[in-house]
């Protein structure tokens, strides 16, 4: 029999916390041939956090259960981590527990760094959030990082330092690890009180925040700053009906010239520009520990002032640094991909597809069509799968949770992977405003899907939930409608039915 693992958990107590990790991360293999036996340890007093935390990291690398044996002196642990393996590895084998009789070895923890709450949010730990120009903890939080006066940190003012070490940060840390549900981050509480996927519980999709997760000690007070999300700029060529004018130049012409009322002021970016900004300081003094940066928009592929951030990425050997688009998939860019993109270890480019054909143009509305996005996605498809990471993120609303099951046969036949969220803002586009005796249509439709991705969607609207601001979508829907020349009731004919169904119903 070979033995790929040989120690007590109990050692982990007083070991660097991200140590587990990495050891298991060494036996890791693509295949495991009978006889082989992963040997844990476990003599000497445990809790349940670190068991949860050895079940994430043998699912995140993997590692089946079957091939694990626990040799313990306590009785009554089989039954924990039976327990606990059903709730972080649903469907997975048990764990072989054997009982044996022997002395406790003295592995008094020091501190139990391994008490986390399952409320936990990797970003205010390792992530910052700057553009436009102020900084926040990450995409979804309401608030921006502010100085104890109150007042915001902003790009052209304050370095990177500053503000990862500010009090204000840390006063964000010390409630995650309190197990607190902050206000300011309803927009990730909120979907997951109802079962849906949140920015936070879908960070492990992200490049390598999965095993960041599992190797950032959440209660050193030496936390590094290891991903930047950079907004880079409000050019876009599409004016997307989940978005909004402070977002998208397309958007921010056509409120200009329709509703003037409704402008918004467009933040400057010039901050990218300036090498002698604080930005570029902050960068050149933080680069050896910067392992993630996403790009986002607007359009990020239509933005060039990045390119020479790519290009000193690059010189300085930064390589092996992930680099990461959230894009609307209707720019293929030759030249940066020839030039700077495939110098790169690995790229994440995230498409933002919720629909395809008609639907596809009523959604994501601009200058281009259906059938060029398809065959940008198809070059995109192209390209070198072990450097470039290809994945559709579609959000699901009102106009698309019908047509779940085509946008997954496009991730599909593309080869691409698939990942989604749901729309919370504005309100009355969330799936949560479709009428409830309407609902249960589409639920049953899901739930004859093919994939089961599709259909475990479905349980996202079994619910009693109902927000009734169906005036204020009618209202959104016909004023855009009437500017664009477009038809929600053509276009959707089923669920221009469902959503005129009487809410009281």
């Amino acid at each position: 029999m070979e033995t790929l693992f040989n120690r007590d958990i109990n050692e982990y107590y007083n070991l660097p916390w991200e140590r587990m990790f990495y050891d298991l991360k060494a036996i890791k293999r693509n295949v495991y041939q009978p006889g082989t036996q992963v040997l844990v340890k476990s003599f000497g007093k445990t809790d349940q956090h670190i068991w949860k935390h050895f079940f994430k990291i043998i699912k995140i690398l993997d590692i089946p259960a079957f091939f694990i044996q626990v040799q313990t002196n306590n009785s009554e642990l089989k039954s924990l981590l039976d327990s606990l393996i059903e709730k972080v590895i649903p469907g997975e084998e048990k764990i072989n527990v054997i009982f044996k009789q022997q002395e406790s070895i003295n592995t008094e923890p020091h501190v139990n760094n391994f008490n986390i709450p399952d409320t936990i949010c990797l970003m205010p730990f390792v992530n910052l959030e700057l553009g436009r120009p102020k900084f926040r903890a990450c995409c979804q939080i309401k608030k921006n990082l502010a100085d104890e006066n109150g007042n915001n940190f902003s790009v052209y003012d304050h370095n990177f330092t500053e503000v990862f070490n500010s009090q204000s940060l840390k006063n964000l840390r010390t409630a995650f690890l309190n197990g607190e549900k902050l206000v300011e981050c309803s927009r990730c509480w909120e979907p997951e009180q109802y079962g849906r996927a949140s920015m936070r519980t879908s960070l492990k999709h992200h490049a390598d925040f999965g095993v960041q997760e599992l190797t950032t000690n959440y209660h050193s007070p030496d936390t590094k700053l290891t991903a930047l999300d950079i907004k880079l700029t409000t050019l876009c060529n599409l004016k997307c009906r989940i978005c909004d004018s402070s977002k998208s130049s397309a958007w921010y012409q056509e409120i200009k010239h329709n509703f003037s009322d409704k402008l918004p002021k467009i933040k400057s970016t010039d901050w990218l520009d300036n090498n002698d900004s604080i930005f570029w300081q902050s960068l050149k003094n933080n680069l050896s520990d910067i392992q993630y940066i996403t790009f986002s928009g607007g359009e990020p592929l239509l933005d060039r002032k990045h390119h020479k951030l790519l290009e000193y990425l690059l010189a300085e050997g930064k390589s092996d640094t992930f680099i990461h688009y959230n894009t609307n998939g209707t720019i293929f860019p030759d030249n940066l991909i020839e030039k700077l993109l495939s110098n790169f270890n690995h790229v994440g480019i995230s498409f933002s597809i919720d629909n395809i054909s008609d639907k596809f143009n009523y959604e994501r509305f601009g200058n281009k069509n259906w059938d060029v996005t398809y065959n940008i996605l198809k070059k995109f498809s192209q390209l070198d799968r072990d450097k470039f990471k290809l994945d559709l993120y579609p959000t699901f609303s009102v106009f698309n949770i019908l047509d779940i099951e085509n946008i997954k046969n496009l991730a599909d036949e593309l080869d691409f992977g698939i990942h989604f969220g749901f729309v919370e803002f504005p309100n009355y586009f969330s799936v949560m405003n479709i009428p409830l005796a309407g609902r249960q249509y589409i639920i049953n439709k899901l739930k004859k899907s093919k994939h089961d991705i599709v259909a475990q969607i479905a349980n996202n609207l079994d619910s009693n939930i109902y927000y009734n601001v169906s005036k204020e979508f009618w209202n959104e829907i016909n004023r855009i409608d009437k500017v664009r020349g477009q038809c929600f009731a053509d276009t959707y004919p089923i669920m221009n039915k469902i959503m005129r169904i009487d809410s009281e119903i």
